[in-house]
């Protein structure tokens, strides 16, 4: 059986609140995953785990076991 998984595209701003929630709650509706995915500017120089810390230190509740894919 095929796992249920949701993917939303998120920056992380105030204005990508309401997608979230909305993926936090079909994820959790369907039993699913949710991934959530963010890109980070060309040669910003960040160095991707810091920025994955500290991101995932600001998830709303509901996603704390959200997969985080960075590039």
């Amino acid at each position: 059986m095929a796992t249920f998984e949701v993917l939303l595209a998120s920056d992380f701003t105030a204005r990508s609140d309401r997608p979230t929630a909305r993926a936090i709650q079909l994820a959790g509706a369907k039993d699913g995953k949710l991934i959530i995915a963010h890109v980070l500017e060309k040669n910003s120089g960040a160095d991707e785990e810091a920025v994955a810390d500290r991101l995932k230190a600001d998830l709303p509740p509901g996603a704390e076991d959200a997969e985080l894919i960075i590039r």
